[in-house]
C-alpha cells in the first residue's frame, strides 16, 4: 500500500554516477636536523609544476626569512625540492636561537612545521 492508499510500486530507476574524487596535491613538508646548529635541510615534495614560498617565522609572527622555488618541469610528476636555511634572516644576520616556523605555500596547499635552533 502506498502513503495515499493506492500500490506501491518502483517507479524509480536506478542510476550511478561515476565521479571521480578530486584530491588536493599533498606537500609532505620536512627539515632535518631538527633541532639543528648552524643549519637545517628543509625538504618537501609536490605533485604540481607552480610557483612555492617557503616562509621562516620566528615566535612573534615576524617573516625573518622567505625563499621562492619555481620548477619549470613537465607537470603530472613529484617533485622533491631541498633547500638549506642556514638560521639567518633576508639580510644575512644570524638568528637567535629558539622555535621557527617554517611555512610552505602553494596555489592550493599550505604546510607548516617547528625548526629548533640551538647554539
Amino acid at each position: 500500500m502506498g502513503v495515499y492508499g493506492g500500490p506501491l510500486s518502483d517507479c524509480f530507476q536506478l542510476t550511478s554516477i561515476n565521479s571521480n574524487t578530486i584530491s588536493q596535491p599533498t606537500l609532505n613538508l620536512y627539515n632535518y636536523p631538527n633541532p639543528f646548529n648552524p643549519s637545517t635541510t628543509i625538504r618537501f615534495s609536490s605533485e604540481l609544476n607552480e610557483r612555492v614560498e617557503i616562509e621562516i617565522y620566528n615566535l612573534k609572527g615576524q617573516k625573518i626569512r622567505q625563499f621562492s622555488i619555481l620548477d619549470p618541469s613537465n607537470a603530472g610528476q613529484v617533485f622533491k625540492y631541498s633547500i638549506v636555511w642556514d638560521g639567518t634572516d633576508d639580510n644575512n644576520h644570524p638568528v637567535s636561537s629558539g622555535v621557527y616556523f617554517c611555512r610552505l605555500k602553494s596555489n592550493c596547499n599550505v604546510s607548516s612545521i617547528k625548526l629548533l635552533l640551538l647554539k
